[in-house]
C-alpha cells in the first residue's frame, strides 16, 4: 500500500497505525537535540509524491506533545513537495528528547466553487 506514495528507502519505513485510520508513523533518521526553549528540523528520510488531490499533515500523538511540550510548524505536504521530508519542531520548555513517532495524517482536497456575495446566510 504504501509504494503507491513514491516512498524511498529508509531504515523504517511508514507503518499504518489504524485500519483506515487515515495516518502513517514516520520515524526521524538520525537524534536530534533541541536548545531549550528552541526549534529544529527532525528529518525523516524518506521522500514522498503525494497522491493527487490529497495532501499530508504532520501531527504529535497528544500525549507526547503534552508530556513533552512540544509543537508542530510548517506541517503541510502537498502535492509539489518533492524534498525530502522534514518536520519542524518547537519545545516549549528545556530538556526536550527526541520524539518518536511523528504522525502524517491524509486528507482529501476539495476545494469549492467560491462565489462573492453581499451577506452570508
Amino acid at each position: 500500500m504504501l509504494k503507491k506514495f513514491g516512498i524511498s528507502k529508509i531504515d523504517q519505513l511508514p507503518t499504518i497505525c489504524i485500519p483506515k485510520a487515515g495516518n502513517c508513523d514516520l520515524f526521524g533518521d538520525e537524534v536530534v537535540v533541541f536548545l531549550p526553549m528552541g526549534k529544529g528540523f527532525l528529518k525523516i528520510g524518506l521522500s514522498m509524491e503525494v497522491p493527487e488531490s490529497t495532501y499530508g499533515r504532520h501531527a504529535l500523538q497528544s500525549r507526547l506533545a503534552h508530556k513533552h511540550s512540544l509543537d508542530i510548524g510548517a506541517s503541510i505536504k502537498d502535492r509539489y513537495y518533492w524534498g525530502k521530508v522534514k518536520v519542524v519542531l518547537f519545545t516549549l520548555r528545556k530538556n526536550t528528547p527526541l520524539i518518536n513517532p511523528i504522525q502524517l495524517i491524509w486528507a482529501k482536497i476539495q476545494v469549492p466553487e467560491l462565489e462573492e456575495v453581499e451577506y452570508l446566510e
